[in-house]
This record gives C-alpha cells, sequence and structure tokens, in this order.
C-alpha cells in the first residue's frame, strides 16, 4: 500500500516526465530513506532514469543529460540520467547508480528495464572501483565531519556504512545490500555490537539531521579498527576481473531509445 507521500512523488515524477516530454524507466528513492536510517526532518531523494524520444540521439548538438528539480517546500529532491548516461556510468560501476538498481523503495518502474539492467549491472560490477569508492565515504566524513563540531547520527553511519560496505564487497565481490540493517546484520558478527547499531538507527530515526548524540566507546572503537584495517590492505584488494564488451549495453540504449520499447 502506497503513502500519500508516495503518491505526491509519483504524481510528481508523471509531471517531469510529460513537462521535458521522457520517458521515466526507474524512479526509486535514494540516500537515507533508502538505507533505513531517515531522520524525522530528512527530504526525499527521489532518482530516475529516464529516456528521449528518438530524435534526441540523432541531433549533431550537444544537451543536457540530467533532470534536476526540487519542490518549494525543498522536501522532495528529484534527480534524473538520461539512458545512454547511465549505461555509461554503469559501465564504470558508479555506486550510487548500483544503489538506485537494487533498492527496493520504487516509486516508477518499467519492469522489463529494470530486470534487464540488474542482471547488466551485476556482469558489469567492479569491486575494486566499489571498494575504493566507499572507503573514500569513510575516509571523507573522518576527514570533515565527524569530530570537528561534535559527532551526529548521520555522519557516524554514512562512516560506518562506508566500512561495513567496504567489508561485504571484499567476502561477496558484489554491491552491498542498500538497507543498512541488512548490510550491518551481513557484515557484524558481534551480536552486541550489532545491537548497540541498531539502537543508534532507532534513534536516528527519532532525531533531526543535525542533532549530536554520542556514540558508544565501543562503537567508535569498532569503526576505528575497520578503519585503519581496511587502510592498510586496501591496495591488496585486486580480485580477477572480466573485460565486458559494451556492446551490450549498447543493445539496450538502442532497444529503448529507438522508440521500440516505448
Amino acid at each position: 500500500m502506497k503513502s500519500l507521500g508516495d503518491n505526491l512523488i509519483i504524481r510528481e515524477l508523471r509531471s517531469i516526465g510529460r513537462e521535458y516530454d521522457v520517458k521515466i524507466l526507474l524512479a526509486v528513492e535514494s540516500g537515507s530513506r533508502a538505507w533505513g536510517f531517515a531522520s524525522s526532518d530528512s527530504d526525499y531523494d527521489v532518482r530516475f532514469i529516464y529516456v528521449q524520444k528518438p530524435k534526441w540521439y540523432f541531433s549533431v548538438g550537444k544537451y543536457p543529460d540530467t533532470i534536476e528539480y526540487m519542490s518549494a517546500d525543498r522536501l522532495l529532491d528529484f534527480s534524473g540520467w538520461e539512458l545512454r548516461k547511465t549505461l555509461q556510468l554503469l559501465s564504470k560501476t558508479n555506486p550510487n547508480l548500483s544503489d538506485w538498481l537494487l533498492t527496493d523503495k520504487i516509486y516508477l518502474c518499467d519492469d522489463e528495464f529494470l530486470n534487464i539492467i540488474r542482471d547488466v549491472q551485476v556482469r558489469f560490477y567492479n569491486p575494486i572501483h566499489a571498494m575504493y569508492h566507499f572507503f573514500n565515504i569513510a575516509k571523507r566524513h573522518d576527514e570533515g565531519y565527524l569530530w570537528r563540531n561534535g559527532c551526529t547520527l548521520k555522519r557516524f553511519l554514512y562512516f560506518l556504512r562506508g566500512l561495513l560496505a567496504c567489508e561485504y564487497i571484499e567476502k561477496h565481490q558484489q554491491h552491498p545490500p542498500v538497507d543498512f540493517r541488512e548490510l550491518v546484520d551481513s557484515t557484524v558478527a558481534d551480536e552486541n555490537l550489532k545491537d548497540k547499531i541498531h539502537s543508534l538507527l532507532a534513534l536516528k530515526t527519532k532525531s533531526k539531521e543535525s542533532d549530536a548524540n554520542i556514540v558508544d566507546k565501543a562503537l567508535q572503537d569498532f569503526a576505528y579498527n575497520l578503519y585503519d584495517e581496511r587502510e592498510k590492505k586496501l591496495t591488496d584488494f585486486r580480485p580477477s576481473l572480466n573485460d565486458r564488451s559494451l556492446s551490450e549495453l549498447d543493445a539496450i540504449l538502442y532497444r529503448y531509445a529507438s522508440g521500440n520499447s516505448i
């Protein structure tokens, strides 16, 4: 059952599709609401993939390949990527895109497209690129946010998510679960630490984005031990990779941009 908020977002997405004369193939929730640790005042980060009409792809001129829109109250933040741009980023393992494709928080969806692109995402996934992405998220939060003016739960959870994602990728060589609770349960063996993290998540959902809270010392130590260990062995993570032809992605672009599937 969709909530009133979901219905509003779907109406806005359809309005965007009409205004820009594009077909939205997939629209999902991203960020903290998709991960499962949104605060009471978190906005909605709606991300979508769209395809232009066939004539757009046969133009000599270069036109924008993104659509950005924010509601007047700044509660709804929409950002869309054109299909060619999306496939280019998929070929390079863009972890944000991987989140979009694997989340179950979906607003609009072409089921056939989603099945095709999820299958392709798995086969093009480069765990080395993803590992560096998630470690850099942790590093940026450590250096830029965590202990400068008090540690907000939001920043600590971003920091921890980046590190646990690295743990998951090292073990499975696949994209980590989008839902943070699932990620915690699949990477944290210590039941006491796991309970502490789940308690933090419960507190986060009742807090505001800017609230500073004291993070349990045992959790801080756990996170920084992960950070130090990952920093030492990051360059040693070199799983074998298979080269893949972009012709498979070209076929998807042709299929949806030619108008045959619109």
